[in-house]
């Protein structure tokens, strides 16, 4: 448990937060500027809370799941 913890409360860079999700950095980028995943800067510099990501995913998640989806 202590991992988990220490994950949820380490702060990620851009480019390290991206990895940790398995997602593109622009993917991470465009979250950010178009559907407000939480961050924080610093000296010019990007930052992402494991534990604001997880929450804002969890109210994502919580949003679209009343939303009818259709594969193509």
């Amino acid at each position: 448990m202590k991992n988990e913890d220490d994950r949820i409360l380490k702060i990620y860079s851009e480019k390290e937060i991206a990895n940790v999700l398995g997602v593109s950095q622009w993917t991470v980028r465009l979250w950010r500027l178009q559907r407000g995943l939480p961050c924080f800067r610093t000296t010019g510099r990007i930052f992402y809370r494991m534990k604001s990501v997880v929450d804002w995913m969890d109210r994502e998640e919580r949003k679209n799941s009343g939303q009818s989806r259709s594969i193509i």
